[in-house]
């Protein structure tokens, strides 16, 4: 009979493997054992905690985890500490599999996720919080977490017009696509180049990796009465070490720069995370931006997206982007939250950040 097992992390590196093989599968950047270790050893906001779910050998076929994340509330002048779900996968064999859980037989699912979020508030994460399909949506409920929306901004620009005409369903929607993706890109382009040449900076943009990222750039304002937030300057050193992400730079000593999470395994887009403009105004942005796209293009993205969050220079983002030809592409993002903790009982809702939805 399939067993399910507690663990408080930090987990040894063959447990840390059972992560990277079942998560792995669903998302093949959780492959990469280092990755694993970086989010669920490396935190320094606490110790991940992990439900694992063993077959009769011993052999871990699912698995799900609560990463602490040092959180933002309104009206409280320390961070608190909430938790985010993350890696939930169970081997397609087991799916139909029943565990024992408080003293009855329960469906493998519903019994790894309600053990493992009650697990996980005991440990001290106040609140949890899962940014998830509806579908998964619908098994969080089961959690008693609730699906919380709040007003959201994210743009993108297309970078390879023929692979995103290739998923239209209809060849007039095909065609609509492709030219739209071609003027884009095009636009794009050009008007990079000509902000980039009023700025004075020969030489080729760069990329490389993120660490020492400026914290300052990753600071989310305070949120309001009633709300929450993540924000990266809490955790700088963690965030910016993360293999997942890249420093792109124009040219030149101290110059404008960007933490964009890189394309990747099933990721083929691009997300714009912060920037530090280095003192420089809408000109350098809208070169920086540009030279992301162009960078991001080359490594293989075919979009790049950009969320708007209240931070240093995103001001100057957001008017680059729209200058840039970006999409509004959403304008609400969901979350499903549970809170427990004495930190959270009044909290409402969220303010949107990308540390929220575009590190992991």
């Amino acid at each position: 009979m399939t067993e399910l097992v507690l663990l408080d992390g930090p987990l040894d590196d063959e447990r840390l493997g059972w992560v990277a093989a079942l998560y792995g599968q669903a998302d093949p950047r959780w492959a990469d054992v280092a990755l694993v270790r970086h989010l669920c050893v490396d935190d320094p906001s606490g110790r991940a905690v992990h439900a694992f779910a063993l077959d009769d050998a011993g052999a871990a076929v699912g698995h799900c985890c609560v990463l602490p994340m040092a959180t933002r509330v309104g009206g409280r002048a320390d961070p608190a500490v909430s938790g985010k779900i993350e890696a939930l996968y169970i081997a397609p064999e087991h799916r139909g599999d029943v565990v024992e859980h408080d003293g009855r037989q329960a469906p493998l699912a519903m019994a790894m996720i309600r053990a493992l979020y009650d697990f996980a508030e005991s440990r001290g994460m106040g609140l949890l919080h899962s940014y998830s399909d509806p579908a998964l949506g619908r098994l969080h409920r089961i959690a008693r977490l609730r699906a919380v929306t709040a007003p959201a901004v994210v743009r993108a620009a297309v970078l390879a017009p023929r692979t995103i005409a290739g998923r239209a369903t209809s060849r007039r929607e095909r065609l609509t696509r492709l030219a739209g993706g071609m003027l884009q890109r095009t636009w794009l382009t050009l008007a990079g180049l000509l902000a980039r040449a009023t700025l004075v900076r020969p030489g080729r943009s760069g990329v490389r990796p993120a660490a020492g990222f400026d914290p300052a750039a990753l600071a989310v304002a305070d949120p309001p009465a009633g709300r929450w937030t993540i924000s990266g300057a809490d955790a700088a050193d963690w965030y910016t070490s993360s293999p997942l992400l890249r420093t792109v730079a124009l040219p030149g000593a101290d110059a404008p720069k960007a933490l964009v999470r890189w394309p990747g395994g099933d990721a083929t887009a691009a997300d714009l995370v912060a920037v530090d403009l280095a003192g420089g105004g809408l000109r350098h942005a809208i070169a920086l931006v540009a030279a992301v796209a162009a960078c991001a293009r080359r490594a293989g993205a075919d979009q790049l997206r950009w969320l708007s969050w209240p931070g240093p220079g995103t001001a100057l983002v957001d008017r680059a982007c729209a200058l840039l030809g970006f999409v509004v592409v959403e304008r609400e993002l969901t979350l499903y939250c549970r809170a427990g903790g004495p930190a959270f009982a009044d909290v409402e809702g969220f303010v949107p950040t990308p540390f929220l939805v575009a590190i992991f």
